[in-house]
């Protein structure tokens, strides 16, 4: 993928609070997560991914950022 992409997510408590990353209890963060991924998979698939290609390379990318994070507070770093 050579074109960068901008998601704009949005999930609201009721009419008017907007749920933002930094605030909200665990299944409000867990909406909200799966809404900017489903956003994801949908611009993969616009570029030409199948599926199950736009899933494996959302995976991948989540498996990649915790194995380093993970190995770094293993490290000390």
């Amino acid at each position: 993928m050579t074109e960068k992409i901008y998601i704009t997510c949005a999930a609201y408590r009721n009419e008017d609070e907007q749920l933002t990353m930094m605030e909200g209890d665990p299944i409000e963060l867990v909406f909200l997560t799966t809404v900017i991924v489903n956003a994801v998979r949908r611009e993969f698939m616009k570029a030409g991914y199948s599926d199950f290609e736009s899933k494996a390379l959302i995976i991948g990318g989540i498996e990649e950022f915790w194995g380093k994070n993970t190995q770094q507070e293993v490290e000390g770093k």
